[in-house]
């Protein structure tokens, strides 16, 4: 009987040792991982500047856009929205595509606003938009341009930063290749590559890219503002990017 007391001690200690044992190689995996952490902080403040200052000149250009529409309509909105917020779900958790995949679609719009369908109310808001006859674009377009003069300002003064952020970050990624406690099997490691993504996505957001859009089309302001409009909108949404995932 004492045998079997003894043995019966012997695996609960041993039971103990492990689960010891595990607990203790978790807090080493994330004590090592720490480091990393502090990388996701760095330009946050910046990034937010610059979010609340898409967001004000969105705000205003809807504002400025009602004048048109005659009444206080949230058919701005309505349009961004519809067309951008299921796409913002999932920044940072892909490759970059805003630039070319969402905003490169309305490009298209004037020819086949039937891309618009699976997207909500963002049709009836584009076709109640393009209800404003062609001449009155350019004054908008000329307005909205002036109502993000202090975003494009920000964006022109972080780009290097957000540059120089992606690059600190692949470094750094690269660098835990030859370490023993991995990233890519962390959820430390899955946000730094995300954010990382994020910071990509904002390189190509600063207003720049509406021309080249809308070179060829037929409504040329019409389509530069409504890029202007959606590239408001989404980093105006930047708390919500990825789904609204908290940074380390």
């Amino acid at each position: 009987m004492i045998e079997w007391i003894a043995i019966v001690i012997s695996i609960i200690s041993l039971v103990i040792s492990i689960l010891a044992f595990r607990q203790n190689s978790r807090k080493i995996r994330a004590d090592k991982l720490d480091k990393y952490g502090a990388e996701l902080y760095e330009i946050q403040n910046n990034l937010n500047e610059l979010s609340n200052a898409a967001g004000s000149a969105y705000e205003e250009s809807e504002k400025y856009l009602n004048k048109y529409l005659g009444y206080d309509s949230g058919i701005l909105y309505r349009f961004c929205s519809g067309f951008c917020d299921q796409p913002i779900q999932v920044i940072g958790k892909n490759d970059p595509f805003i630039h070319w995949g969402l905003l490169g679609k309305i490009y298209d719009l004037d020819k086949q606003p039937e891309i618009l369908k699976k997207c909500g109310e963002a049709l009836s808001g584009y076709e109640a938009l393009s209800t404003i006859p062609e001449s009155d674009w350019p004054e908008i377009y000329n307005a909205v341009l002036n109502f993000s003069e202090d975003y494009r300002k920000l964006h022109s003064e972080i780009y290097a930063e957000i540059d120089e952020k992606i690059k600190q970050l692949d470094a750094l990624i690269d660098r835990n290749k030859h370490e023993e406690i991995k990233l890519d099997e962390s959820e430390i490691g899955r946000k730094l590559n995300a954010e990382k993504r994020k910071y990509k996505e904002l390189l190509q957001l600063g207003l720049r890219h509406a021309k080249p859009f809308a070179a060829n089309s037929k409504n040329t302001h019409f389509i530069e503002t409504l890029c202007m409009l959606s590239t408001l909108y989404i980093v105006g949404k930047y708390e919500d990017w990825g789904g609204a995932e908290a940074v380390i």
